[in-house]
């Protein structure tokens, strides 16, 4: 997966110019899937609290293009867990979602995991992805 963005220290994203803080400054606001144009919208929205700092964008998106696979585990749906615990990688074929690959040990091919509170997760592959602020391309 090509991706305009790398995921530091299992919950940020960075890029040229950016840091994004997801487990402390973000929560999960909603997940679109437009499967005709085979695209998957992650949306993030800003938390509030004295440490999140007051630059941060109220909005940022993590889209997926070209989608190969999506799964979410079995209760994401119905638990609506919020908290992002912790982001990483794992290869197509490895279910053991006990701990994940950190960004400079990960290949292209390997999937994006994004777990919850509550081991909930969403574990996704794509041709492209990018993070957006506010719906625009960073």
């Amino acid at each position: 997966m090509q991706k305009s963005f790398k995921i530091s220290h299992s919950i940020e994203a960075e890029g040229e110019g950016f840091c994004y803080d997801l487990h402390n400054n973000y929560e999960f606001l909603t997940l679109q899937i437009n499967s005709k144009n085979q695209q998957v919208v992650i949306r993030f929205a800003k938390t509030r609290g004295h440490r999140v700092p007051v630059e941060n964008p109220p909005n940022l998106e993590l889209s997926f293009y070209g989608l190969i696979h999506i799964s979410f585990s079995e209760g994401f749906f119905i638990n609506q867990s919020k908290t992002i615990e912790e982001i990483g990688y794992k290869e197509s074929n490895n279910d053991n979602l006990d701990w994940l690959i950190e960004e400079d040990k990960t290949q292209p091919e390997y999937h994006l995991i994004i777990r919850f509170d509550n081991d909930e997760f969403i574990r996704i592959y794509a041709e492209t992805a990018e993070i957006k602020v506010n719906s625009q391309l960073l």
